[in-house]
């Protein structure tokens, strides 16, 4: 009884992506599947909504299992803080860059996208407005772990 107690201790303490990458169901996802966003930056800094000529890159290094099954996705949602809502709306950006080695990915399958996109702030995105850009990982039906990093909108072009 003693040794299953701290069997169950022991994988309590230990991350999702370790549980996941031995074999473990992490939540709604299946073993191996569990993905982690470490660090991810769009750049450049203050795009302008609707600004047909910006090309943002994006940069994204993931933490995986070495045996997953297929390659990750990450999707782009702006987190805009509203005071009359209680706290954040969520806008999906409508972008999701790939770790797949196409639409500008180096290498399929590396944990790192580095990749250009079309500017992802349409109407619903105020112009000068600090936000919180949210990429959140997707590997088969899983939704992993997602990180979230300030960002400032610039201003809109002037038609």
């Amino acid at each position: 009884m003693a040794l299953a107690a701290a069997l169950l201790l022991a994988g309590c303490d230990a991350s999702s992506l370790e549980r996941s990458c031995r074999g473990e169901r992490v939540l709604t996802c299946d073993p191996e599947e569990w993905t982690v966003v470490r660090s991810a930056s769009l750049e450049p800094s203050r795009i302008g909504p609707l600004d047909p000529a910006a090309m943002p890159a994006v940069h994204v290094v993931l933490d995986e299992c070495a045996m997953r099954p297929t390659f990750a996705t990450v999707q782009l949602q702006a987190l805009l803080d509203d005071p009359d809502a209680g706290g954040a709306v969520v806008s999906d950006l409508g972008i999701t860059v790939r770790d797949d080695g196409t639409l500008g990915d180096a290498v399929a399958d590396d944990g790192r996208i580095d990749v250009t996109i079309r500017n992802p702030f349409g109407l619903g995105i105020p112009e000068s407005t600090a936000l919180r850009l949210r990429f959140v990982p997707v590997l088969g039906g899983c939704t992993g772990q997602a990180l979230e990093v300030p960002y400032t909108t610039g201003v809109r072009p002037v038609p």
